[in-house]
């Protein structure tokens, strides 16, 4: 009689080779540990305040390859709202604040003798 292995049906296409298995899309872990803002991303919250800017800090935001680790919404820059707000990252908040201030207030002064209104 030939000897007839103990194991019948799917059993056959598992692999001999332990390290042959199949791959998974990665997940990431449903408890993944919070990540603290970078000492950058603080320093430029503390310009944004002193710039006089209105701001909440927003979900990081992913679409494919793109995205922003830790966006905030503009309402308002100074006495200048913004409607709608505006998502950005925290560097271009501050450049657009900064250019606001320094460039777009003077100039409508300059040129239309009143100030920036909503």
């Amino acid at each position: 009689t030939s000897a007839v292995p103990e194991y019948a049906g799917m059993q056959r296409l598992v692999p001999s080779n332990p390290y042959m298995t199949a791959a998974y899309p990665r997940m990431d872990e449903p408890m993944a540990p919070t990540e603290q803002m970078p000492a950058s991303e603080v320093e430029c919250r503390k310009d944004l305040k002193r710039l006089g800017v209105v701001y909440t800090d927003l979900a990081p935001i992913r679409e494919g390859q793109c995205g922003i680790d830790y966006p905030v919404k503009i309402s308002a820059i100074g006495r200048i709202g913004m409607k709608p707000a505006a998502t950005l990252t925290c560097d271009m908040a501050a450049t657009f604040a900064g250019w606001a201030r320094n460039e777009l207030v003077p100039s409508a002064r300059w040129r239309y003798f009143s100030g920036v209104r909503t």
